[in-house]
């Protein structure tokens, strides 16, 4: 009986270290996982941040040359329409996101509205 006894509680003994251990596992998988979700989300806002600078930049070329705001964001338009045109491939691939990936970067995402894509800052299009 006392054998019996000791064999079962050397049994959870093993069950509980084994259980620890997997915890254990899982913890540093989860801590790994955040890690990398944190450097996808500093590396979009960095983009983000690169973006806006780089949208304040060409407004305040356009400021110093004399072009109103509408003047720059039909610019980028006609800039982004040509790109498209030149592109060999007339069904642009998509990401999972259903974002083209052939889209330039200043292009707005899906459901992104004028204060979340930086277009903002152009004004509503009357010079």
């Amino acid at each position: 009986r006392k054998q019996d006894l000791q064999g079962k509680q050397q049994l959870l003994l093993a069950q509980h270290r084994q259980a620890e251990q997997d915890r254990n596992y899982a913890r540093k998988a989860l801590d790994d996982a955040c890690k990398k979700l944190l450097d996808i989300q500093a590396h979009r806002l960095q983009v983000c941040q690169d973006r806006h600078k780089a949208a304040q930049e060409a407004l305040k070329l356009a400021k110093d040359c004399g072009l109103g705001p509408s003047v720059l964001k039909e610019l980028c338009r006609f800039s982004a329409e040509s790109s498209l045109r030149k592109s060999d491939h007339k069904d642009l691939k998509r990401s999972q996101s259903g974002v083209p990936l052939g889209q330039p970067s200043w292009q707005p995402s899906p459901g992104e509205g004028p204060a979340e894509n930086g277009w903002a800052l152009f004004g509503t299009g009357r010079d």
